[in-house]
């Protein structure tokens, strides 16, 4: 399915999660192909979105731990 988007929900720790942001935040400080990091970031984004949504935060709350740079 070209261009389709299949959404997966997955039941993780809180804990796993975070830990795999910080993966997340790793990656980037350390790589060298934009292309990567883009994709990086959007995960990122994803990630933190489903946490929010979770939580049920309000939309401008989700993103409050990004880091500055980590704008797409």
């Amino acid at each position: 399915m070209k261009g389709g988007v299949i959404m997966i929900e997955l039941k993780l720790p809180e804990k796993s999660v975070r830990n795999l942001l910080d993966y997340i935040n790793e990656f980037i400080n350390n790589c060298n192909s934009q292309k990567f990091l883009k994709e990086a970031i959007k995960d990122k984004m994803r990630i933190k979105k489903a946490m929010g949504r979770h939580e049920k935060l309000p939309l401008e709350c989700r993103f409050n731990e990004f880091r500055l740079k980590d704008v797409v």
